[in-house]
């Protein structure tokens, strides 16, 4: 794990316990429990990993099911204020889909591991401004025009509005059932079916679990019903870089969508913080 990670996983606990409302006492004290688990581990691990056991000290510690719960709120709140705005937006636009596409990929900014921002609106405007390769779109198209099974795999609260946004173009090209899928149970700020149900995506795909409290989609984490919906998907949707990093070599077209937010995402895509990636595996 690149030493950069380790300030990022102490920031995201910080924040974490913040959101929380600890007090300062008790908030020291899984701080440096958290410290001393991270310090003693391989310098092999990957952050995926370490950021789960995190989340379970933390947990644990504490007492508190759902950390994020407020943020988390508010996230759903903020985003369904301005869901009119966005369908304004697209439908003003002259390729709806592609606006769509830019506007699932603005909502990634609600992430509390990386430090939230909601400021949705700049969010969005600043990112259906910035172009996606043209070529993994063409192929995008190509198969979302022909695909029987579709998996759109969610990341965040708040961001599955502006999934909303992009699952609704989606269907007036492909009629057939989606899967959008969530968390089982809270992990950070991502997704579980009350908050996809609140943002009516229920009312456009169905919305399943993975049944795992994981980062990302590890597979070896989820729940033999998940894998076997997942195995017979002819196209996969990817929120979010945690699961581009859990997925990004499985076989399989799967398509990620993610806003770059740290240096090491900086250098692996060679691009700006604050670039928008659309593209696939294959």
């Amino acid at each position: 794990m690149d030493l950069i990670c380790y300030s990022c996983l102490l920031r995201q606990l910080i924040d974490l316990l913040s959101c929380a409302k600890v007090s300062s006492e008790k908030s020291h004290e899984v701080f440096f429990k958290v410290y001393d688990y991270i310090k003693n581990r391989p310098l092999d691990e990957l952050c995926l990993q370490i950021g789960n056991e995190i989340y379970l000290i933390l947990k644990e510690e504490t007492g508190i099911g759902d950390p994020c719960r407020e943020i988390k709120d508010i996230s759903n709140k903020l985003s369904l204020e301005i869901y009119p705005w966005l369908k304004k937006i697209v439908q003003n636009s002259k390729n709806k889909l592609e606006t769509a596409l830019k506007i699932a990929i603005a909502g990634n900014v609600i992430d509390v591991g990386a430090g939230i921002d909601l400021d949705l609106r700049k969010a969005v405007e600043q990112t259906i401004i910035q172009d996606i390769d043209e070529r993994y779109y063409r192929d995008f198209v190509s198969l979302i025009s022909n695909a029987n099974n579709i998996i759109f795999l969610a990341d965040n609260v708040g961001e599955v509005v502006f999934d909303r946004v992009f699952l609704e173009e989606i269907k007036k090209v492909n009629k057939n059932k989606i899967y959008y899928v969530v968390k089982d149970k809270p992990y950070l700020n991502d997704a579980l079916r009350n908050d996809a149900i609140c943002a009516r995506i229920d009312k456009i795909a169905e919305v399943i679990s993975n049944s795992s409290d994981y980062a990302g989609t590890q597979l070896d984490k989820c729940h033999s019903s998940f894998l076997k919906e997942f195995n017979k998907a002819d196209l996969i949707i990817s929120k979010g870089y945690a699961n581009y990093m859990s997925l990004k070599n499985i076989e399989k077209p799967i398509f990620f969508l993610f806003k770059i937010k740290c240096p090491l995402m900086q250098d692996e895509f060679n691009v700006k913080k604050g670039s928008i990636i659309f593209k696939n595996n294959l």
